[in-house]
């Protein structure tokens, strides 16, 4: 009695065996396969959703160098249409005919063309030459200048060198010799010989500092004022 018990106990051994088999068979069979040809599970794992870092810190990618602060929003970002070169190891980038922007709170955006452009890390500037043309979305404002430095820290904006701006809202036209754009502080300080029109008013000094928020100008050394007709 006892070993009939004993064979009908390994008939059921194999035969649980053998339905396990063929349901890893069966299963292995259906599942999609890897590159490993290893079969893929269902379950979604790293990598499934291949979303670029938008950490802190800067990131290039192929023409275009994105600076971004610790929630992942953009501070400034450079493109280039010509050449461009990122050295990581000096902290070091060049590029040619580019189009850069610094992106400000309350639409203040700054944003430069340049044939010439090099920025380094450790100093916080950019540089920008070969003949600049700056334009701002607040206030609605225009400037030209050979050349001109952007301190990202500051965020100062000082150009040299046959300066001539348009203040859009103001119907205001200027020409310098140096321009300094405190976007923090909304003012700027044109210095050099300074040639403001307005409609049928002209106005020459040294030195002219213009207050955007509180709509004052302040004129500073051999101020000449005159109606034109």
């Amino acid at each position: 009695m006892r070993g009939k018990a004993g064979i009908w106990l390994l008939y059921a051994a194999v035969f649980c065996a053998v339905a396990l088999v063929s349901f890893l068979i069966w299963r292995f069979s259906i599942a999609p396969a890897g590159d490993d040809g290893l079969p893929v599970s269902p379950v979604g794992g790293p990598g499934e959703d291949d979303r670029a870092d938008a950490g802190k810190g800067v990131r290039v990618s192929g023409g275009e160098l994105i600076e971004r602060d610790a929630e992942g929003n953009i501070i400034w970002q450079v493109k280039a249409d010509g050449e461009f070169t990122y050295d990581e190891k000096a902290g070091l980038a060049r590029g040619r005919d580019v189009a850069f922007a610094a992106v400000l709170k309350d639409d203040r955006d700054l944003e430069i063309s340049a044939p010439g452009f090099e920025v380094h890390y450790a100093d916080k500037q950019a540089t920008f030459t070969g003949g600049i043309t700056v334009t701002s979305r607040k206030p609605v404002a225009e400037f030209r200048a050979d050349s001109a430095t952007y301190d990202f820290q500051k965020q100062l904006l000082s150009a040299t060198k046959g300066v001539k701006g348009t203040l859009k809202e103001r119907s205001m036209q200027f020409d310098a010799a140096s321009f300094d754009y405190d976007l923090a502080n909304e003012a700027f300080v044109a210095g050099g010989g300074v040639v403001v029109r307005h409609g049928q008013f002209e106005a020459r000094a040294d030195e002219v500092t213009v207050d955007l928020k509180k709509r004052q100008t302040h004129w500073r050394g051999n101020v000449r004022m005159a109606w034109r007709r």
